[in-house]
Parts: structure tokens; sequence; C-alpha cells
């Protein structure tokens, strides 16, 4: 009746809950003191197509055109043009009645992030993401977590369907959301913390449980009759890893680039998978986040919108801000030590009525180890900032004319929502950024139960995964906000398929 989970981030609560609440007994097996994994780290943002919500917004017209480009697209595989399809006539019937607002849809959700993904990842893992994301949605509002009342578009995200907690200032809130959900409904669920996982258990050819080493040093097994789910996350904490597989960033990602990731994020569950025949695919995607901190690679000194205004040193912009992440980084690599800055204004920020950014850290102190810079007029914060003030107050002038009509954007950008707008009043702010490394799109392979399968193609019994563990969901390029909802959705599918 037991079922051996390794990793407590977002995806192993998902798949704890869902297993436990299908009556199974549940054993958690985590290396750190803490629950939460990268999650605790995060943004927290969650893509999630919402047509009322999403209806808030207007739909451009080079948004509209953005899409009709992308149903003209060549078809590609039967679902492919059956999502096409789908798309095609929801489209109509948003016509048919005179639709001004922003359209979506899951069908559409999923043909972007396939599209984002250079239709590397498996379209079915796609759509399943995107038909799951507004299920969990629902299913954590259940569980007392409060969603805004808007939709933004974070950097990376492609589509403003970009879903954010009103009660938790980051990734936090989905941890801690489950394990209060564990604690109140007295869910049969045994944490064993400070204990690495460095082995799976086969007898006569299936995953039976666990080898695990605690903090003192003793090694024990934990056994599991209904199967082992691997939610260990990737590898973008292990720099040997990421040098070895990498096939985008020329091995120019080794000690000198900065990761997102908490340090225990090392690609465990990948080599003991390995150890047992699973298969890796996707292995040499790594994606870099171009909106980090310059100093530690976290993602939270930001105090605006990361789809803001990139500005370089030289004061020019250098890329559309709501193109993919690699392109993104990419680009931010080509600037002048790396870096470069988004601006915002006193009417345009995520900074609190308490003097705090999103994540809950007081903007003073970013200000004081001038990760943030803050000014009264635009030339003074160009001087503090140090960027060529003629070229950013030009540069700003063009922005603001884009931003009243927001057509032939010279690197093409589709819009300008009220959050990135600099034609407010003062203070204003300029943050420094940086590209880290931040996730990693190859993993072991699994099939659309979430089971593991080995080098043939066959299935490992009693084996799963699901999360960054695994490869073949974001092909090459994962798309903003597209994590948090392929951990939950797959965490489940796992749990579900394990218990049954």
């Amino acid at each position: 009746m037991l079922t051996d989970i390794i990793g407590i981030g977002d995806v192993g609560l998902s798949s704890v809950i869902s297993a436990a609440k299908a009556g199974k007994s549940v054993i958690v097996m985590e290396k750190t003191h803490y629950a939460g994994g990268n999650t605790s780290v995060a943004g927290g943002c969650y893509n999630a197509a919402d047509p009322a919500l999403e209806a808030k917004q207007e739909m451009s017209p080079q948004r509209r055109a953005s899409v009709d480009a992308l149903l003209a697209e060549p078809v590609r595989s039967k679902l492919h043009g059956e999502l096409i399809r789908k798309v095609k006539a929801q489209l109509a019937q948003y016509d048919a009645k005179g639709g001004k607002y922003l359209f979506d849809s899951v069908e559409l959700h999923a043909l972007q992030s396939w599209k984002a993904r250079d239709y590397a990842g498996n379209l079915d893992f796609v759509y399943e993401l995107a038909k799951g994301a507004p299920e969990m949605q629902k299913e954590l509002a259940e569980m007392e977590f409060k969603w805004n009342s808007g939709t933004e578009q974070v950097v990376g995200a492609l589509w403003p369907r970009s879903n954010r907690a009103s009660n938790y200032k980051s990734g936090v809130g989905y941890i801690d959301t489950f394990l209060n959900e564990i604690k109140t409904k007295h869910l049969p669920v045994t944490f064993i913390m400070n204990t690495a996982a460095s082995d799976i258990l086969m007898k006569d050819g299936r995953a039976a449980g666990v080898i695990g080493t605690a903090e003192n040093g003793r090694t024990f097994k934990v056994l599991a009759k209904d199967g082992v789910i691997l939610t260990t996350g990737g590898f973008s904490a292990n720099v040997d890893m990421r040098v070895h597989y990498d096939t985008i960033w020329d091995k120019k990602i080794g000690k000198g680039v900065m990761t997102t990731n908490v340090p225990s994020i090392t690609g465990d569950g990948i080599k003991m998978a390995q150890k047992v025949g699973a298969n890796l695919i996707d292995m040499g995607y790594i994606q870099l986040l171009p909106t980090t901190d310059p100093y530690t690679g976290a993602t939270n000194h930001a105090v605006s919108l990361t789809t803001g205004i990139y500005l370089n040193t030289d004061g020019k912009r250098f890329v559309n801000e709501l193109g993919r992440r690699d392109e993104l980084a990419r680009a931010a690599l080509a600037q002048p030590g790396h870096k470069f800055f988004i601006l915002a204004t006193s009417d345009a920020n995520k900074i609190d009525k308490e003097g705090r950014n999103q994540y809950g850290i007081k903007v003073a102190d970013l200000i004081k180890s001038k990760k943030v810079f803050e000014a009264n007029t635009w030339d003074e914060l160009a001087e503090k900032a140090g960027i060529n003030k003629e070229n950013m107050k030009k540069t700003i002038a063009d922005w603001n004319a884009f931003c009243r009509n927001p057509v032939n954007d010279p690197f093409g950008r589709v819009s300008c929502d009220p959050g990135v707008r600099l034609d407010g009043k003062g203070p204003f702010y300029a943050t420094v950024f940086t590209p880290s490394v931040h996730h990693t799109m190859g993993g072991v392979q699994i099939n659309g139960k979430a089971q593991v399968l080995d080098t043939k193609g066959a299935v490992i019994p009693g084996l799963y995964a699901a999360g960054e563990v695994t490869g073949g969901v974001h092909g090459k390029n994962r798309v903003g906000c597209n994590a948090v909802p392929d951990a939950l959705v797959f965490g489940r599918i796992a749990a579900l398929n394990a218990v049954h």
C-alpha cells in the first residue's frame, strides 16, 4: 500500500496529495531539511487559459496577427492539425460575437507552447499540460490558494495568461498550501528529511523501493508496493552535468555562470533512473533566464514587470522583450558586461505600500546593494545607474510613443500593457539584470502515464517520474510560467497511475 516519492518540491507534493487522497500511504524522501525545492525560491507564476479572466484585457491587432500566423503553420502531426482546427472554430465564434477582448483557450496555449519549443517537445504532453492547468488551478483554490483577479505576461510567457497568488509573495505559496492540506486533512504521509536517495531498489524487474542515506551516514531501505515516483528536479546546480550535456550555449555555462536554482538541484533522480536502465532525452537543452540578480543568480530582486523595456548601458533597446527566454538571454549576453536594465515609474512598478517588491524584499535594501537604482528624474537615474543619458531619454520617448500606438516596433513587440509604461511620474527605478542557468529541459523519458521508459522504449514497471526530472515536455525552450503547471499536472498523473 506504500508509494515512495523522492523529492518534495511542488511536483512531489502534487504527487503526495493525489496518492494520499486516493487512500494510499505515502513516504517522501528529501535530501534537504526543508520542503519546497526550487519552488520555494520561484516567482510562482502559473500559465492557465482562463478566457473569462483574460477577457479584461484587449486583443490588439498585433496579438490577433500572431494567432493567425500560428494557425497558418504547416500541419506537423494529426494532433497538431486537430488543435489548429479547434482554435479556428473558437476564433470563428469569437469573431461572430464581435470580440475585442483577449482571446484564449487551452488549445491556443498548447499550440503557442509547442511552437516556442521549436516543435521539439511531445505535443501530447504539451496538450495535457494545457488541459490540466485550469483543473489544477481550481483544485488549489479549493485548498484556499487565492488567485489574483487578473493575469499578466511574465518574461518568456508569450501570452498574458500568467496567474499569481494574491495571498502569497512567491512560489512558496504552493508548498504551504499543499503542506497545510496534508496537515488539516490528516493525510497518511510520512516525510523523511535530510536523507539523500542514492539508488532505486529493483525486484523481479520492478521498482520496489529506495535506498537512502541519512544525515548521520546511516543507510537504509524504504520499500514501496505501489511504486516509486521521481520528483527530484533537474540539474541546473550541477556544473559538470550542464557543461557535459549542453548543446545550446557552446559549453560556456560552467562555473562562471550562476543559477537561479537552490544548491540541491543536482540531477540525482536522473542519475538514479539511468542506473536502472532509464532512457534520457533532450539533455542538451538548457535554459538561461535573462532576468536574474547579477550577484547571486536569484530571481527575487525585480521591482517591475520583467517584460518591461530592456536597456543596455548605452541607453538603447536591443531585443523584443516579449520574446522567448533563449532569445532574450542570448541577446543579453551580447551586451557589455552581460548586463541590462529594466526601467519603471512610480505608477508602473511591483512595489507594495510597505516598500517591498513582489517577493517581499525591501526595495530600500535593494537600492543599498545597487541592484536597484532610484531617482526623481530620468537624468539622475541614468547617472546613478551608469546609463548613457541622452540615448536613454530618446529611447524612453520612443517607447512612450509606441505605448500610445503599439505598431511597427523595430524589434517586433506587439503590445505595451499598463504595467510597463514609462509615461508616469517619479520616482523612477532601474533594476540591473544578467542571465543565469534556470531550467534543464532534458531528463528521463516517460510516457503519457508518467511511467519511465528504458533505452528500448519499454516501461520500467513501478517507476514513475514528473516535473523537471523528465524530458520531452518542454522541447528546446521552456515557456515562462509553464513549469509549475507542468509540475502539478504531471505530478498528479504520476501518482494516480502509480496507485491505480
